[in-house]
């Protein structure tokens, strides 16, 4: 028997429906939770679930959530997402969207000390503030968990 365990949320509800989307899979899907529905967004999976994330937003409304895959690839996936990475462009949207800090979400995938390394430059591109909230990985071990039992029990029938 094998499943499927994905790693991330419901990314904008790109992935509403699951079992829909990934129906010719043909295993079961298991995507992580958050108490009784999927975890929203790959933030609130990194940081510990919809309330600590919504928290964070409502602190700091100008909050760029920085997960460690992002401390290491930020300059590539803006170029994935916008072309050509153009600083005065950037810079003009964050202006105009009143970002004002970068936080920090370690996790034990990427220490504190290395993610401040990766985002000295984008900090200084965009005068934006480091602050830190310790992530977890919680919600992706408890899938995993979840998802171990179930092929456990499947193998004991």
């Amino acid at each position: 028997m094998d499943a499927i365990v994905l790693g991330y949320g419901l990314c904008g509800n790109a992935l509403r429906k699951p079992d829909e989307l990934l129906a010719d899979a043909q295993v079961p899907v298991f995507i992580p939770m958050d108490q009784d529905h999927p975890v929203d967004y790959f933030v609130g999976l990194n940081i510990g679930g919809r309330e600590c994330y919504y928290q964070e937003q409502c602190r700091v409304a100008g909050t760029f959530f920085m997960i460690p895959g992002w401390t290491r690839h930020w300059k590539e996936l803006f170029e994935k997402e916008y072309g050509k990475f153009d600083v005065e462009s950037a810079r003009r949207l964050f202006r105009m969207s009143n970002y004002e800090r970068a936080l920090l979400i370690p996790n034990p995938v990427l220490s504190e000390e290395e993610m401040r390394h990766n985002i000295e430059e984008f900090n200084r591109l965009f005068g934006f503030r480091t602050e830190v909230r310790q992530g977890n990985l919680d919600l992706l071990l408890n899938t995993w968990k979840t998802a171990r039992e179930f092929l456990m029990k499947s193998k004991e029938a």
